[in-house]
């Protein structure tokens, strides 16, 4: 039962991840609402949203706490929390893969802002404005909905079933019903599996680039407009920056890599059978990263929580 041990210190692990995110992010958001003076409004409002869902996404983790295994050329999406009915273990699994979609969908919303901010363009930045702002917060809703009903496709048919039972029997002793799992399994691959991986997929190729793409001409308009900007204002813009680069480089190697491996490898029709879950509990350790981060590349909000201990 060394599948059922891993699963069980992957559980620990994210709730102490969880406990530490909840304080990082409290620092983070006490700051961001009461003592920085030095962020617009609008940006505000975003980072706001991001840590509140964030520490969602750690806490549906922890209650739900999604594990993963990778057998030949399938992979599975469970849980076996207790104390839920395989209703409320499919919904949470759904509401946490949906909630990922979503965090990804606000970092690119960031990058978008700052770059239009960067650069002045006072009609696209009028697209943030008042309720304007509140629209770009659905489509990121959407996006998690989208992906809450998706991932609902992935339902077990008697033939997976089959095909991991007796994984699952030896290593977690568990018989996964219907309702309380997902599997992907590349040999009964069906027009549903096909939706699911061609939205994902394209929409975190679309965001990736339009980060990269943002990115990169900001980098440029930074170096470019050095001269216009006050010393002060032109520091926090690019700390700003630089914050926004490593909340996408960082969490890609441990937030999108470990996702992408347990997706891909069953096409590679290995002899494979792992707890790949171990590289997905690593997702919980991304909100503690992020608003560690913030806090250290934005001198204002260092500056706060250093004072504290002098």
């Amino acid at each position: 039962m060394l599948s059922l041990t891993m699963y069980n210190i992957t559980r620990s692990v994210s709730l102490i991840f969880f406990l530490l995110t909840l304080f990082t992010s409290s620092i983070q958001l006490y700051l961001t609402i009461f003592k920085v003076q030095k962020i617009g409004r609008i940006y505000r409002h975003l980072l706001i949203t991001f840590s509140c869902l964030g520490l969602f996404f750690s806490a549906i983790d922890v209650i739900a706490h999604p594990f993963v295994h990778s057998y030949k050329n399938c992979f599975i999406f469970f849980t076996i929390n207790p104390f839920f009915d395989e209703i409320w273990r499919n919904s949470l699994l759904r509401i946490f893969g949906s909630t990922y979609c979503m965090l990804f969908s606000m970092l690119t919303i960031q990058f978008i802002y700052r770059y239009w901010l960067l650069i002045g363009d006072i009609r696209k930045l009028k697209l943030f404005q008042g309720y304007k702002l509140s629209i770009w917060l659905l489509a990121t809703f959407l996006n998690g909905v989208i992906c809450y009903y998706l991932l609902g496709l992935l339902t077990m048919t008697s033939d997976s079933w089959n095909y991991i039972s007796d994984v699952m029997k030896d290593q977690y002793n568990i018989e996964v019903q219907d309702n309380s799992a997902f599997i992907y399994l590349i040999d009964n691959v069906k027009f549903e599996h096909y939706i699911f991986a061609i939205y994902v997929l394209t929409t975190l190729g679309a965001q990736y680039a339009i980060m990269i793409y943002c990115g990169f001409r900001t980098h440029y308009k930074l170096n470019q407009q050095v001269h216009h900007f006050c010393p002060q204002n032109l520091r926090i813009q690019k700390q700003l920056f630089d914050t926004l680069v490593r909340q996408i480089t960082i969490p890609s190697i441990i937030f999108d890599f470990p996702v992408l491996f347990v997706y891909i490898i069953p096409f590679f029709n290995t002899n494979i059978n792992i707890e790949s879950g171990i590289l997905i509990g690593t997702l919980n350790f991304f909100n503690l990263i992020d608003s560690m981060i913030f806090i250290y590349s934005v001198s204002e909000y260092w500056e706060y929580v250093t004072s504290k201990f002098h």
